[in-house]
């Protein structure tokens, strides 16, 4: 009896992620990587600067081949629905100047977290604004999270003023629950919700890219 209780379980369903992601905004496209993006992707990952708040994930130094595995990694992830990658190419240029990625997907309980990275030249140009505002409703919309979270440093200031501008809503320090070197290192970690972002936290984000 209990196993026919536990075979009438209904669970929902767990939507599959496109082969293909494109997003496009006012300045730029959000767009699968390729092999043609490996080498600015090589630098940017490679750039103290730019990486100064992700040290167990800088690849200074790191080959060509090193950045073709990774980008492959991810190819796998999004074929196995896990998570999806994106480059982030300035529309003006066709330059490369960072990846914004969806992971960690939890199609039961519809929640997933976000992440970017930018090459630090186009730091303060509202880039991750604008990435942000349509990934998170690529997620929302598309995907019909329920929930989106983010994971920053608790020394990345830049990175939680925005997430608290943006109305992301803080749940709480992670204690040591990063290793680099030989050092333990605390994370912060970030919400949204789909009510939030259906009622307030979307125009937010479009009222501060009115004058891009």
């Amino acid at each position: 009896a209990t196993i026919s209780k536990l075979t009438q379980i209904s669970l929902p369903c767990k939507m599959k992620l496109q082969k293909s992601i494109r997003i496009e905004t006012k300045r730029l496209v959000l767009r699968q990587p390729i092999q043609d993006d490996d080498v600015a992707m090589q630098k940017i990952l490679g750039d103290k600067t730019t990486m100064q708040y992700l040290p167990t994930m800088i690849h200074y130094g790191d080959s060509i081949d090193f950045i073709k595995k990774r980008r492959e990694t991810w190819d796998h992830l999004q074929a196995n629905d896990v998570a999806f990658m994106l480059h982030i190419v300035v529309k003006a240029t066709n330059k490369v100047i960072g990846c914004c990625v969806l992971k960690n997907f939890d199609w039961v309980n519809s929640s997933a977290e976000v992440g970017i990275i930018i090459d630090k030249d186009f730091h303060k140009q509202k880039i991750s604004t604008e990435v942000h505002l349509h990934l998170l409703e690529y997620g929302f919309e598309n995907l019909n999270m329920h929930r989106i979270f983010a994971i920053t440093n608790t020394n990345n200031l830049p990175m939680r003023r925005f997430f608290e501008n943006y109305l992301f809503v803080f749940e709480g320090v992670m204690y040591e629950a990063s290793k680099v070197g030989d050092k333990y290192e605390d994370l912060c970690m970030y919400s949204m919700l789909s009510s939030d972002w259906c009622s307030s936290a979307k125009s937010n984000f479009s009222a501060h890219l009115s004058s891009v």
